[in-house]
């Protein structure tokens, strides 16, 4: 039976950007799609028309922005650089962030029901606004919207910005975090894909949400789930870390027991009071040894968990590693046979260069602007 403490829900909190091709079509396509299996939960401007809100929103924060930049590049004779609204909310690095929120049962916890999925979101998208006031007003929340087959799924597009040097409003979320003050993870180091101020956000995004769900009367699993090695290696440092400032702990606590009234020669504790059979002791010696049985062990279990957990990685790794060194051989066999195959049809007077292959096989459509982590949602292409 699993352990109470990891009984409940785990909380998918994913971003990406949607970057829609040049053309409308697959834009609408995209967001007709999104109302067919979504409720529109909210909009920032209470449009009906998705894709013409977040239209209208570009057009309002980044015109002066649109509209210098093609100033400059008609001044340099580059015409062909200009931008428009559409094309603004079109690039992937201009274009819209994309949140998905998803609850998922684990070890027989429970999801809430829909009423309190709803409050939740409203919260942390009430949280989300109140951040980004707060922050020089950077962050913008264009629409929220929660599934209607899946339960517990919402999805929440917003968009960053900042101000340059000329006062001009451009999109950029690495320029807003920059100017809100957002620090990185590791403030000394420099700053790169593994530590960036994006992730400083996001766990305090992380936390706003957690908290909101457990406000509510969700169990929460707030321990990330290992996933790859360097996700174990990592649980395994943290693991170790903490033992190592439990052990110091554990020394400074002993050298304050040094300190402490010792037992005389008879084993009695001075202070110490016989009353009924019993033996009270003062209070300050009773914390200290109830501190040093608690800190005793107590990682060395947390630990152990992690050790396994990496054990299992790195044998997930060896059985895949054994599977692909399989495959190439299988590979390296069937090359072989057709060398075998083409060298008996020569002996018998035939050319294999000389037969005809099938082709002209016209690929669909590569589906740019769907991304692939929206298979599961049945928003693919058809």
């Amino acid at each position: 039976m699993a352990d109470t403490a990891d009984q409940g829900v785990r909380v998918v909190h994913h971003t990406t950007r949607v970057a829609f091709p040049s053309d409308r079509g697959k834009a609408r396509l995209y967001f007709s799609r999104l109302r067919e299996g979504y409720d529109q939960f909210y909009c920032w401007n209470k449009c009906l028309d998705l894709y013409q809100s977040e239209m209208d929103f570009y057009r309002e924060y980044y015109n002066n922005w649109i509209a210098a930049r093609n100033l400059a590049v008609a001044k340099n004779r580059h015409k062909e650089r200009a931008v428009t609204v559409r094309g603004l909310h079109a690039k992937a690095r201009t274009c819209p962030e994309e949140l998905t929120v998803q609850l998922t049962m684990e070890n027989d916890g429970l999801l809430p029901d829909q009423r309190t999925f709803r409050s939740c979101v409203q919260a942390y998208i009430d949280w989300m606004r109140q951040w980004g006031a707060e922050n020089g007003n950077c962050l913008h929340v264009l629409g929220a919207y929660i599934a209607k087959d899946t339960p517990c799924r919402a999805i929440i597009r917003r968009v960053w910005d900042y101000y340059d040097v000329d006062g001009t409003r451009k999109v950029g979320q690495s320029g807003a975090l920059r100017q809100a003050g957002v620090p990185c993870p590791e403030e000394e180091a420099e700053e790169s894909r593994y530590n960036n101020r994006k992730m400083t956000f996001d766990r305090y995004s992380r936390e706003a949400l957690y908290g909101f769900l457990e406000d509510a009367g969700v169990a929460v699993i707030r321990e990330p789930r290992i996933y790859t090695l360097r996700q174990a290696e990592a649980a395994l440092d943290e693991a170790e870390a903490a033992e190592r400032d439990a052990a110091a702990m554990l020394k400074e606590l002993m050298e304050l027991e040094a300190q402490a009234p010792q037992f005389n020669e008879d084993g009695e504790l001075p202070g110490a009071i016989h009353e009924n059979g019993k033996v009270k002791i003062p209070e300050e010696i009773w914390r200290l040894l109830k501190i040093r049985e608690s800190l005793e062990g107590a990682y060395e279990v947390r630990a152990n968990e992690v050790q396994e957990r990496l054990d299992a990685v790195l044998a997930e790794e060896q059985e895949e590693l054994m599977r692909m060194t399989a495959l190439r051989g299988a590979l390296e066999a069937a090359e072989m046979e057709y060398v075998r195959l083409c060298r008996g049809l020569m002996r018998l007077g035939y050319n294999p260069m000389d037969i005809d292959e099938t082709d002209g096989v016209e690929g669909g459509d590569d589906g740019e602007g769907i991304p692939y982590e929206y298979e599961e949602t049945g928003l693919s292409e058809p």
